[in-house]
Formats: C-alpha cells, structure tokens, sequence
C-alpha cells in the first residue's frame, strides 16, 4: 500500500487522491457492500458472485479479492494506512467516490457492481433501452441515489483524516435521465451544497494538516 505512494513522492508529487468508492468500497463499510462482501475465498468457482466470469478473468478477480480480504485479516484499514503513507511524506492525502462508476452493469460476467446496483434496475437513468453502460447507470435525480451517496460520505468524513474529498463525476457524467438534466442539475448542486456543509463540519471535528510543512492547525 506504502509503494506507490512513495513512488509518486519520490517524483516530486504534491498530492495524491485514492479513489476507495466505486461500485463498492475498497474498506470495510457499514453502509455500502465492500468489493470482498459475498465472496467466498474457500468456496468454488462457480459461487454465486463468480458464476458468470469469463473462465480467463477467474484467477485475477478472485487474486483481488483474496488480497482484499488479506489486507483486512492483517487489521488494515486500505484508506487508513494511505493516508499514514501521504503525511509520512508530505503528500496531501485526498480520498475519491466515483459518483457514477458502472463498469460492468452492461454484462452479467463483471463482479464489480454490487448488489444494490443489481437488484434496483428501477433506479438506472435510461429505464426504456439498454444500448450504452451509461443506459445502466444510477440516475441522481432519485433522492434514494443521492441519500445512498451522502450515506457513504458521511461514513468517510467520520472515519478518516483526510485532506481533501474528490467527488468524481468525470467517470460516468451522465447522471439523469434524458431530458431531466436541468431539473436534475438544480437537485444536485442543492445536495453539492448539503455536502459542502458536511466536509466543513468534519474540519471542525479534526485537527487539520498542512501538506509540505509538516505542521499542524
């Protein structure tokens, strides 16, 4: 965990954002399922969460999710011990959600969406085709999607010390069904705004570090 973010150090990097919310959590979460939730690492190839995956992909995806489950067997908490690492080297520490991610929504052979996005298709932004990735994702305009979000963030500010928390809506910006975008854009900057509140509380609640100074506010 400690490697790249020495390699990036030693570049002269300034900054580093680990993206820990995708379709899952890459830590232990009480809210959101985690990438390793429902998967069995004693269990046959052909357990539920790996029944569909293309026999050449099996040994790499059950490889992550074994080192995923080593990482919290040995009382590692991922976002945790990169953050350790960044003020160890005077990189500012940033955490990212992707606020969209769908990779995979489009084939039942991924393992990576999670069940949520499974079950809930009622809950995409296209609901009449399925032609694109973006057809399958989570549209924002629902107030169970936005809350699910805040869920997982709230989560995130409670737990870690970080720098600075990226939302990142580049990896998937269709966030809307057709035609909703401007009544969809005026309920997303609302909750932008409920967030800002959030991140500014949680300043309040931790001492803040100052990235290259080594100094504590």
């Amino acid at each position: 965990i400690a490697r790249p973010v020495d390699f990036y150090a030693d570049a002269g990097v300034k900054g580093c954002v680990c993206a820990v919310v995708g379709e899952r959590t890459t830590y232990d979460s009480d809210v959101w399922e985690s990438y390793w939730d429902d998967y069995d690492p004693d269990g046959p190839d052909d357990q539920p969460r790996l029944r569909n995956i293309l026999p050449e992909e099996l040994d790499e995806y059950r490889q992550t999710f074994d080192l995923f489950i080593a990482i919290v067997q040995h009382g590692v908490d991922y976002p945790a011990r990169v953050i350790q690492q960044c003020r160890a080297r005077g990189v500012a520490a940033w955490l990212g959600v992707r606020m969209n991610d769908c990779h995979g929504l489009e084939s039942n052979r991924s393992p990576w969406p999670s069940k949520f996005m499974r079950s809930n298709p009622h809950l995409a932004r296209v609901q009449y085709q399925k032609f694109f990735r973006a057809d399958h994702a989570m549209n924002h305009g629902s107030a169970e999607i936005r809350e699910r979000y805040r869920a997982v963030i709230e989560e995130m500010l409670d737990r870690y010390d970080m720098d600075g928390l990226e939302l990142d809506f580049c990896r998937q910006p269709l966030l809307f069904g057709i035609g909703q975008e401007l009544e969809g854009g005026k309920l997303l900057t609302q909750w932008m705004a409920e967030i800002h509140d959030l991140i500014k509380a949680a300043e309040t609640r931790q001492e803040r570090w100052v990235p290259g100074h080594r100094l504590w506010h």
